[in-house]
């Protein structure tokens, strides 16, 4: 199984970019992230997963880190404080330990949805076997990924460190809740204004959500 991922990024023009004010206004923020918690239809993602045999997370994973590289705005980072823009970003990963500590990993996205198990099942064994909390810091192209599956929050904020130059989108999911059939969770979605506007994080959520009822049947 390939996991190969295009490391390749661009400069943005800020000069002819149409949000050349709104990143001026923004990037020096002491505070520039914005975020919102919204609740997605996972309904036809576990029926699919009950009619073929695999895991809600898999399926729900598959379709995130596709709808990731699906909006461009979520593939923009600051570097030395400038804007680029990368061909492909990562989705990270979130693991706990058999201590009930936790550590990171990456996930590249995939076409295929049997490869894409693979996968993560291949990195969940690594984070359990040698993983820290440190494997992804370096990392520029990633969305900072974690999971709180034992909780249906209505809001959530993140621990960050205000002297680096943080540009990187925080998403979060959390627990699944049923309701007469249908299913639910919540989603935490933070992002630095600089780069990415709350239309630009509508249409993400809007994207993500198309993915997840677009599955009917069997593989």
């Amino acid at each position: 199984m390939s996991t190969e991922f295009s490391k390749e990024y661009k400069p943005l023009d800020v000069l002819s970019w149409k949000r050349r004010e709104h990143f001026e206004k923004w990037k020096n923020f002491d505070e520039p992230f914005h975020g919102v918690v919204v609740r997605l239809d996972l309904t036809k993602c576990q029926l699919f997963c009950q009619r073929n045999n695999c895991k809600i997370f898999e399926r729900y994973m598959f379709h995130f880190v596709d709808a990731l590289n699906q909006s461009t705005p979520f593939k923009y980072r600051l570097i030395a404080g400038d804007p680029v823009v990368f061909d492909e970003v990562l989705s990270g990963l979130v693991v706990m330990r058999p201590d009930d500590t936790f550590a990171y990993g990456q996930l590249v996205m995939l076409d295929d949805f049997n490869e894409f198990k693979k996968q993560l099942s291949s990195e969940k064994e690594r984070i359990v076997d040698r993983g820290t909390i440190h494997d992804a810091e370096k990392l520029v192209n990633i969305t900072h990924f974690s999971v709180l599956p034992w909780t249906d929050f209505v809001g959530l904020s993140h621990a960050r460190n205000y002297g680096d130059n943080d540009s990187i989108p925080k998403i979060t999911f959390g627990k699944i809740t049923e309701n007469d059939g249908k299913y639910e969770m919540p989603v935490s979605v933070h992002v630095h204004h600089a780069l990415v506007d709350g239309k630009d994080v509508a249409d993400f959520i809007n994207t993500f959500q198309k993915l997840l009822n677009e599955n009917e049947g069997s593989e």
